[in-house]
């Protein structure tokens, strides 16, 4: 399975990946964040005032996979990446063409740079149009109900643990 996520962490292979993927007309794409409230909190917890009035990076990397053979990559953002190279990157495959899919596409709207309805398919809401009656429309849920594939929700596995910590013990 590992074979299958890579991690890239640096500017030029952020760059070789998406050069490689150029001529993909639809790639899935997951924006992962810490909350606000974690972004403006300190070590311990704690809200901090002051922080409130800076803007806190939020975007922890970009999930990325494009045609069933090639495997996840997991863009982090850090010194070597940053979060508005992705947006470029991002920015560049959709002008050439290439559709988005994700799920829960409006919690990923301030980074998406996706301006028209045709350059992007949300799988909540076309789950939710399927089937308005149903409880939820995770990830979990989604995968599970239309590609058989099982995954634990990320309560089951972290239960209440702030993103940005399990973040920071599973580097």
């Amino acid at each position: 399975i590992e074979e299958r996520f890579l991690m890239i962490d640096k500017e030029s292979d952020a760059r070789a990946y998406f050069q490689q993927i150029v001529n993909e007309k639809i790639i899935a794409v997951h924006a992962a964040f810490i909350t606000e409230d974690e972004a403006q909190a300190d070590h311990d917890g704690q809200m901090n005032l002051l922080a409130m009035q800076e803007t806190p990076e939020r975007l922890l990397g970009l999930a990325v996979t494009a045609g069933e053979e090639e495997g996840v990559r997991f863009l982090q953002v850090n010194s070597k990446l940053s979060s508005q190279l992705l947006r470029e990157l991002l920015t560049e495959q959709i002008e050439k063409g290439c559709k988005i899919v994700t799920a829960n596409l409006k919690d990923q709207l301030d980074f998406m740079p996706v301006t028209d309805s045709n350059q992007c398919f949300d799988v909540s809401v076309a789950a939710y149009v399927v089937n308005p009656i149903q409880n939820a429309y995770g990830e979990e849920d989604l995968a599970m109900q239309y590609a058989g594939v099982m995954m634990n929700a990320y309560s089951q596995v972290y239960g209440k643990k702030a993103i940005s910590k399990v973040w920071e013990e599973d580097r």
